[in-house]
């Protein structure tokens, strides 16, 4: 089959590189994979970053990518942080005559869909990937696209759920996978001091605000803890550094280690397509404490796996804290079952179920 896949660019972030695993795994099955990304349209604070990112990547200056009708063709171009075996178009806009030709496109739910959705059959049978729903509200375009003639993917269960409940759609469920024989465990946290982990992040809805109060609520009661955090977003402006290990961007390498540093990882986030991080420091055997924040409900469950608290409840949050540094064999336990369940999400079972729904909508 030849596949296209859109992406809003090509770093390091949950939903792309879902894609790009996806793409990269139907590569090596034998079909002929396309991604098609954007640049961003005009430079200001938030995205000067991903420009100077994205022209590093292809080699061309900011002015010629964003060229009207431009599509620049790249085949198997390097990624930093992932071995690309498709090919990666670059267009100013997504006109369906820059797309290439398919026999299945899949966007991803946003902004794209409308477009997406006015192509002609060369351009391949249309899919939309739901890898979240609603972060900041649900949008009219989400809306639209949930109801558009496509067919739905989605990364998680609820996602499943709200758009049978909602808008009557159904949908496959593609669930997220870990790469089990990256994110392992490494090192065991043998410091008198306990680690708390967790994502900063600048976005509201992933909750870090509620995240660091918890903790700070935590180190009232247990005074040997400290806090790692990781990100993509710039250093945060925290007030008690003295206790926080912060990491910028690190290698994905490193990622395993910090994970498995942490006695317990927390994400405070108030809604999720489906937590990775959450998942990755659980094949890393750290203890998980989270938000029931939807994506979870895969895998986090209350008592089993995890300690799960409702979102934006910070005392629940920092008692759950508590309660996993102050009994060891309970964290012990939760993140034994997390790890045993973790393995059980795999990108082969992942890729032969879309796959076959790819297969049997062309027949």
């Amino acid at each position: 089959m030849r596949i296209t896949f859109l992406s809003p660019h090509l770093n390091l972030a949950g939903g792309v590189k879902n894609i790009l695993t996806f793409a990269k795994l139907l590569a090596e099955r034998g079909h002929k994979i396309n991604i098609v990304t954007q640049p961003p349209g005009k430079l200001n604070r938030t995205n000067l970053k991903l420009a100077l990112s994205y022209t590093q990547q292809t080699g061309f200056s900011l002015s010629r990518i964003i060229a009207k009708g431009v599509r620049l063709a790249t085949p198997s171009m390097p990624i930093e942080w992932l071995e690309n075996k498709a090919s990666i178009y670059h267009v100013s806009n997504l006109e369906e005559s820059l797309m290439p030709d398919a026999d299945i496109i899949v966007c991803t739910g946003g902004s794209d869909g409308p477009i997406v959705n006015t192509y002609g059959p060369g351009k391949g049978r249309k899919f939309v990937f739901f890898q979240g729903f609603g972060a900041n509200g649900v949008t009219r375009e989400e809306k639209a696209v949930a109801q558009m003639p496509f067919k739905k993917l989605v990364v998680a269960s609820w996602i499943k759920k709200l758009l049978h409940d909602r808008f009557g759609e159904d949908s496959t469920l593609v669930r997220c996978s870990i790469d089990t024989n990256f994110f392992y465990p490494t090192t065991c946290n043998h410091e008198k001091i306990r680690t708390v982990g967790m994502l900063y992040h600048t976005a509201p809805w992933k909750g870090v605000t509620d995240g660091i109060k918890a903790f700070q609520i935590a180190r009232q009661h247990i005074s040997k803890i400290k806090l790692v955090m990781f990100g993509c977003v710039g250093k945060p402006l925290l007030r008690f550094t003295r206790y926080c290990d912060f990491y910028y961007n690190p290698p994905q390498e490193f990622l395993r280690d910090i994970y498995s540093s942490c006695d317990v990882w927390v994400c405070p986030s108030r809604t999720e397509g489906f937590g990775m991080t959450s998942a990755e420091a659980m094949a890393c055997k750290s203890c998980l404490v989270t938000t029931d924040n939807g994506g979870s409900r895969d895998f986090a469950f209350h008592n089993k796996t995890a300690l799960v608290s409702p979102p934006q409840n910070v005392n629940q949050l920092a008692d759950n804290i508590i309660l996993a540094l102050q009994n060891k064999s309970l964290r012990k336990r939760l993140a034994s079952n997390g790890y045993d369940l973790i393995q059980t999400f795999t990108w082969e079972a992942a890729t032969d179920i879309l796959e076959k729904t790819f297969t049997e909508a062309l027949h």
